[in-house]
């Protein structure tokens, strides 16, 4: 059953095409030609039913449709998050609600349903261009490269990228020149991330730069001593601490180091919908509407927590709300302030692989090729031990030794029921807070990205073992027991008719599982970003992040694991062909004779 989405919202006209792209998915028969062509049908319905919302603009289709849809970050403390009961809320997040209103009534709607869609930062825009969402609501930049895909509303909060480090530490956190030849933290990808690349490059700072997920695990980096600094914006920042088990022990630059200003994204090319939005924008800060809505998220408690940011209006934003404006050139809020923003230009320009990436050395090709380097290295790391170890603990499952199987047991239950997102964070936190404080030490200060190499290759390494101990205990039980008395017959210890007699046959029996459990590890891999290892879908998110060339990124990133998974299939294969046993060599020429009749 296919679903597509009931883009065409309302009119006679879009009406009857839902009706047919309705009955294109959904009538029988199931299978066969017709299906495809009915299938064939619907696709090309669908393409037209967008060109028709798009060509009548947003204002109409709200008109027809009778609601809006705004996207929102579930995360994002205080713009745009899930508040008591997951409902959307956030400064943000209630300016877009108010602007709503205001369409309703320039519309002369009796009632305009107001729908939340969750956003990232990598999918904002491409769902902003094709329509999916009329608004994004929640924390954007508005630069000039964002300007030429999509549109922004005036500026409704002005944000400093600032510096937050343990209190006590010694840095002077309003100069990044202090904290010169240290390791520091900002989001992978971010703008902040963007602009530590490029300072530490032209100040010759010698910066060791972590890429961590998201705000959380950035202060995470810091508070555990990984990290000297992190670096990110300001109201991100608050409200993290605030929300920490103890803000006191952070400490907050009172000094930017740059100025960014956000702004809710539009559409681009409807000046219709843009004029009604701004001119809504300009009525809620006139009225103190949006001077009330700060007070309510930067000055006081937010449930449910009741964290209190305490963040007065800075004087930026003082002056972007007196001086409405949708610029995003930084004079018209802060003059003479750098920005460090120089972005390339979008949709599909594959030339931009061969510019200077922001570390100022390498260009977006030589990034993308370290990042396959280090998934190889940690796939084929992980590989290499975890099958020893597998073996091992899959051998101990199938020993008389009731100690043995219980370990084996007890080893393949905890890694394989536990998620990878959720080991790879304890390997990478946890274990230095366990180990003894001098070597706990020593693997949080270690030179990045071994830092994080290090605990992504055992969370892998064990993870794969548990999987791959699976197969080797089925291999085995598969085996005949008789081969075992067999050796034994023949005055060979249990080590030797495992190591001579039964791993051999089990080892040969379980090669194309084994190809599966090769290929996941390869995929596995991508979860090290989360802990600030850059490899292949690392550098994929980092480039999209900086340069909004986002399918030229992820496209590489997918030739990229293809090309690998689809040698480690055809390598498998071959593999098969020498030493598979008899019988799996004969059942394939048995399906291959059968294929032929």
């Amino acid at each position: 059953m296919c679903n597509y989405p009931n883009v065409c919202k309302g009119g006679i006209v879009t009406g009857r095409l839902n009706m047919l792209i309705s009955w294109c998915c959904l009538a029988a028969p199931r299978t066969g030609a017709r299906l495809l062509v009915r299938r064939a049908i619907a696709g090309a319905l669908l393409f037209l039913c967008t060109a028709f919302v798009f060509a009548q603009g947003r204002m109409e289709t709200l008109r027809a449709s009778g609601e809006i849809h705004l996207g929102f970050a579930e995360t994002s403390i205080p713009f745009s998050y899930l508040g008591p009961g997951q409902r959307p809320t956030g400064y943000t997040v209630d300016i877009c609600r108010a602007i709503a209103e205001r369409l309703q009534a320039k519309l002369g709607l009796r009632e305009l349903d107001t729908r939340f869609i969750p956003v990232t930062a990598s999918t904002r825009i491409p769902l902003i261009s094709n329509g999916t969402i009329d608004m994004e609501c929640g924390n954007a930049t508005n630069t000039p490269e964002r300007q030429k895909l999509v549109a922004f509303a005036p500026t409704t909060f002005v944000s400093h990228t600032v510096i937050v480090s343990r209190r006590g530490s010694g840095f002077d956190l309003n100069r990044i020149e202090s904290f010169r030849g240290q390791a520091v933290v900002t989001q992978a990808g971010s703008l902040a991330h963007k602009l530590l690349q490029e300072i530490s490059a032209k100040a010759h700072l010698d910066l060791t730069i972590i890429a961590a997920s998201d705000i959380g695990q950035t202060l995470m980096t810091v508070e555990t001593g990984r990290a000297a600094a992190g670096i990110t914006d300001d109201g991100l920042i608050y409200a993290a601490v605030a929300a920490s088990k103890h803000p006191a022990a952070f400490e907050i630059g009172s000094r930017g180091i740059n100025v960014l200003p956000y702004a809710i994204m539009l559409p681009k090319d409807d000046p219709q919908f843009k004029s009604a939005v701004d001119a809504a924008v300009v009525e809620l800060i006139r009225n103190g509407t949006i001077a009330r809505l700060y007070d309510r998220y930067f000055m006081s408690p937010l449930p449910p927590s009741d964290i209190n940011l305490q963040y007065p209006m800075s004087e930026d934003l003082k002056r972007a709300l007196a001086n409405p404006s949708d610029s995003s050139d930084l004079s018209a809020y802060v003059p003479a302030r750098p920005t460090g923003n120089a972005f390339m230009n979008y949709p599909w320009q594959w030339g931009a692989f061969f510019d200077l990436s922001p570390d100022g050395v390498h260009t977006y090709f030589q990034t993308m090729l370290i990042g396959l380097a280090w998934t190889l290295a940690l796939a084929l790391g992980a590989t290499a031990f975890g099958m020893a170890l597998g073996i091992a603990v899959g051998v101990m499952r199938t020993t008389e030794s009731a100690i043995a199987v219980a370990v084996g047991t007890t080893y393949v239950e905890v890694f394989r029921n536990i998620p990878l997102l959720v080991q790879m964070f304890l390997w990478y936190f946890a274990l230095p807070e366990l180990l003894p404080v001098s070597l706990g030490t020593a693997l949080k200060q270690m030179t990045q990205p071994w830092g994080s190499f290090l605990p992504a290759w055992l969370c892998l390494t064990c993870y794969c073992a548990s999987r791959i101990a699976e197969q080797v205990r089925a291999g085995i039980q598969s085996v005949s027991r008789g081969q075992f008395n067999a050796g034994k017959a023949l005055g060979l210890s249990n080590v030797d008719v495992y190591r001579y007699v039964v791993l051999p046959q089990a080892l040969r029996l379980i090669l194309p599982s084994l190809t599966s459990e090769f290929v996941g590890a390869v995929k596995y891999s991508s979860v090290a970003l989360t802990i600030g290892l850059l490899e292949l879908t690392g550098e994929a998110r980092s480039m999209q992040e900086l340069s909004f060339h986002i399918f030229e990124a992820f496209t590489a990133a997918t030739i990229g694991y293809l090309c690998i998974n689809t040698f480690i299939v055809q390598s498998m294969r071959f593999l098969e062909r020498k030493v598979g046993t008899a019988s799996y060599r004969a059942g394939g020429a048995a399906k291959l004779d059968g294929g032929m009749r």
